[in-house]
């Protein structure tokens, strides 16, 4: 039983952060209906004329939380509109086709000083999309390894939020960042403005509301797909960027279960590495094969519910293939160096790195190019990786 407990919260809870509810466009109006005690967002926020771009739900939440997700979310547009606004002629420029060049530009005395404390699942997916980031925007952070089983070190925290990966901002300031998608807006904010973190949280609120059926309340936050930068440049590719960014979250992470745990064979290779990597303590011999047993049938309903193809594989492989054409003949969607959709979809790709569904991913499309590239680009700049048994962070 226990262990049934287990897997299912392992391996399913990384794949269950909030659906993002953002999508992008151009404002319209924010109504609160009263008949219905429902509050409907405009798909967008932020005027696409003037280069300012954020969004709403695109839909309707039940409940009186969704009043006060309104009012946040009205409250974060007017102010957002003032710190990012522009005219018309200074974004006109920037939706030519000229060759995409680095969208932000970091300020190495924030990025030096700051310092992280990532708790983590080390095949999670979101974990590894963090990973990438910070390790790439050289930002120094020590690992948490978290137990999935009894999750002690969240414990620690004294936090009600049980899933990873969690982030700590330990120094200049102590903050605690739930959400991937979120970590990596937040800290890149962070590290690219001279805005501090007591600003940027009220460019990030978070709004309640209850789901369809009206019985649970779920939370999101504003914005998290939108780098808070000031100004209005490179408009075009930060739009594309935050559209790949979803399609990772909303897509291309929901095909990786399905594919790592296919066969018998392979869910008992994905739990080798899985209990080699994780902190499962005197409980990896048995994860190995209980843990490979339930995901195996789990992955057929994932399959189910995410409507792949009766080969699983092509789904992946489909995937891979919207990533390369999109991309075209640039080396990174970023250009010259990879944007933070480049990270997002080699996070997400990475956290399965050696086994079957990888190897035969990178044989069989036209992603491994890019793949190592990427993957070239991090090495070249990943800071140190310090453990939190070795009491590098206080």
């Amino acid at each position: 039983m226990m262990s049934s407990i287990f897997i299912i919260d392992r391996f399913l809870r990384p794949l269950c952060q909030p659906k993002p509810l953002l999508q992008q466009g151009s404002l319209t109006s924010l109504t609160i209906v009263a008949k219905t005690s429902r509050t409907k967002y405009s798909r967008d926020w932020y005027s696409s004329s003037t280069g300012s771009y954020g969004a709403g739900t695109g839909g309707n939440h039940r409940g009186a939380g969704t009043t006060f997700g309104a009012a946040a979310g009205l409250g974060v547009s007017l102010s957002a509109w003032s710190l990012l606004g522009t005219s018309k002629s200074d974004t006109k420029d920037d939706e030519s086709d000229t060759p995409a060049g680095p969208i932000y530009t970091d300020i190495d005395s924030k990025r030096s000083s700051l310092l992280v404390r990532l708790y983590q699942y080390h095949t999670c997916p979101f974990s590894s999309k963090v990973r990438a980031f910070l390790s790439y925007s050289g930002i120094p952070f020590e690992i948490v390894e978290v137990n999935p089983v009894f999750r002690s070190e969240l414990k620690k925290l004294g936090t009600q939020y049980k899933k990873v990966p969690i982030v700590v901002i330990v120094n200049p300031e102590k903050k605690q960042l739930n959400d991937s998608t979120l970590i990596v807006s937040y800290l890149k904010s962070y590290i690219c403005t001279d805005l501090d973190i007591g600003t940027l949280d009220q460019y990030y609120p978070e709004i309640e509301y209850l789901d369809e059926d009206g019985k649970r309340k779920s939370k999101d936050v504003i914005n998290k797909y939108s780098i808070m930068l000031g100004h209005a440049e490179n408009i075009k590719q930060r739009r594309e960027e935050m559209r790949w960014r979803q399609w990772t979250d909303e897509h291309l992470v929901h095909i990786i279960s399905p594919n790592v745990y296919r066969t018998w064979p392979e869910a008992l290779q994905a739990f080798d590495y899985i209990t080699q990597d994780g902190n499962f303590g005197s409980l990896a011999i048995p994860s190995r094969y209980f843990g490979a047993m339930a995901m195996y049938f789990i992955s057929k309903r994932l399959k189910k519910k995410w409507r792949l193809k009766e080969d699983v594989r092509e789904s992946l492989y489909d995937s891979c293939a919207t990533w390369t054409k999109a991309l075209g003949t640039k080396e990174f969607m970023g250009g010259v160096q990879p944007n933070l959709a480049d990270l997002s979809v080699y996070g997400v790709l990475n956290c399965f790195e050696g086994m079957t569904a990888h190897n035969e991913m990178l044989k069989n499309t036209k992603i491994a190019p890019w793949y190592h590239r990427v993957k070239q680009e991090i090495a070249d700049k990943e800071t140190r990786v310090c453990l939190i048994n070795q009491g590098s962070i206080n």
